[in-house]
């Protein structure tokens, strides 16, 4: 760990790792960024609960076996976070509606686990309403925790990666 890191902690979402490994940061053209998350991650920066981890197992690939160097991220349930998972389904209880044409397993955890920590979620969702709860919305209703998207979290770090 290096004095570029920030003392702040982060929850992240799975999209944040899913999204940005398979889609747009491709680790063979960001090796850097990828590099500079695994430091955050085995620091205690970066955290998920284990869920998130599941979703990535789920999707069996190269992100499977970069993240399974970087478990010390991964938090287990424990009777805070799931205190406030079943605070967060009552409230929003669309949130485990598994009908929804994309569900999302993980996100009440990482809710609950931001809050319980009293840190941002980072997350490739927006939107959001009471008939379809993601997470940026639920953390604007809730007003406990701030929720980021992966590229402000990436500024906010001051982050620049050129080609060398």
């Amino acid at each position: 760990m290096n004095e570029l890191f920030p003392r702040e902690k982060y929850c992240f979402d799975s999209s944040a790792f899913i999204d940005n490994w398979r889609r747009y940061y491709w680790p063979a053209n960001f090796p850097g960024l990828w590099k500079s998350i695994g430091e955050m991650m085995d620091g205690g920066i970066i955290i998920c609960p284990e869920l998130v981890w599941q979703e990535i197992k789920d999707g069996d690939d190269d992100l499977t076996e970069w993240f399974e160097n970087h478990l010390t991220a991964v938090i287990p349930m424990e009777g805070d976070q799931l205190n406030k998972v079943q605070e967060l389904l009552s409230a929003f209880p669309k949130m485990a509606d598994y009908n929804r044409p994309r569900p999302h397993h993980a996100d009440p955890f990482v809710v609950a686990l931001a809050e319980v920590k009293e840190i941002p979620v980072i997350t490739m969702e927006s939107g959001g309403d009471q008939n379809n709860p993601k997470i940026p919305y639920v953390c604007t209703q809730r007003g406990a925790v701030p929720a980021k998207n992966f590229s402000r979290f990436i500024s906010e770090q001051g982050w620049v990666f050129n080609q060398q």
